[in-house]
C-alpha cells in the first residue's frame, strides 16, 4: 500500500485505478484513529467512497466520471485535515 504522500504526487492524469484504491484504504485506516473528531472521520470516509467510485470509472474507461470522483474525493480529504487536529471530547 502506498502512503498518502505517494499518492499525492501523481496528478489527476496519471492516477490509476490502484492508486484510488490505496487512498481509499488509506483514508479508511485515517478513519479508525482513535480519539479522532466525528467530522474527520466523515470526511474520511466519504473520501474513501469517492476513491473508490474513481477506481471503478477508470476501469470502466470513463475518465471523466474519474475526475469527477477524484475531485469530490479531494474536497473530502481537505475537510478531514481541517478537522484532523480537533479531537472528540
Amino acid at each position: 500500500m502506498k502512503t498518502f504522500d505517494e499518492i499525492r504526487g501523481n496528478s489527476l492524469t496519471e492516477a490509476t485505478a490502484g492508486d484510488h484504491e490505496d487512498a481509499a484504504h488509506a483514508h479508511r485506516t485515517a478513519s479508525k484513529q482513535p480519539k479522532m473528531d466525528l467530522r474527520a472521520v466523515k470526511a474520511h470516509q466519504k473520501a474513501a467512497e469517492h476513491h473508490d467510485t474513481a477506481a471503478k470509472h477508470l476501469k470502466t474507461g470513463n475518465a471523466y466520471a474519474a475526475q469527477n470522483a477524484h475531485i469530490n474525493a479531494k474536497n473530502e480529504a481537505d475537510k478531514a485535515k481541517d478537522h484532523g487536529n480537533v479531537h472528540s471530547k
